[in-house]
């Protein structure tokens, strides 16, 4: 029973939350090397051999990619060293991610829209400040 009931939630979240698509954690990784990865991340379900070779297609091409790109970052600095606390802050600064793209309302429905979502925490703001005050 709990499969079937699993496999109902699974099949409606699919429905209703949007489907987000996977970005580059790196600035210099391109597109194909993304979209190496994606077939990299199916192959490890069906084949295990075609997983390895993809596995080290990927890392192989992210080394490349990646050490032209530092290369050309130090280039840079060589040329113009005066803004070099600029470049070394672009270089190494993590990008925040956001954790959370939905939002559950009130009255218990999934909010996805950036406008609801905002107002959402407008509301919550208000309620917490509300409650201090009085």
């Amino acid at each position: 029973m709990e499969y079937f009931q699993q496999q109902a939630l699974v099949i409606s979240a699919k429905e209703v939350l949007p489907r987000m698509r996977r970005t580059a954690k790196q600035s210099w990784i391109k597109q194909k090397i993304l979209d190496r990865m994606e077939e990299r991340r199916k192959a490890k379900l069906m084949d295990m051999d075609l997983y390895r070779k993809l596995n080290k297609e990927v890392r192989k091409m992210c080394k490349q990619v990646g050490e032209k790109w530092f290369n050309k970052q130090c280039d840079e600095i060589k040329v113009n060293p005066r803004n070099i606390h600029q470049k070394i802050k672009y270089i190494v600064y993590k990008k925040k991610i956001a954790s959370g793209h939905c939002v559950k309302a009130k009255n218990g429905s999934v909010l996805i829209d950036q406008k609801n979502i905002q107002d959402i925490w407008d509301e919550y703001i208000e309620e917490l400040y509300n409650d201090n005050l009085t």
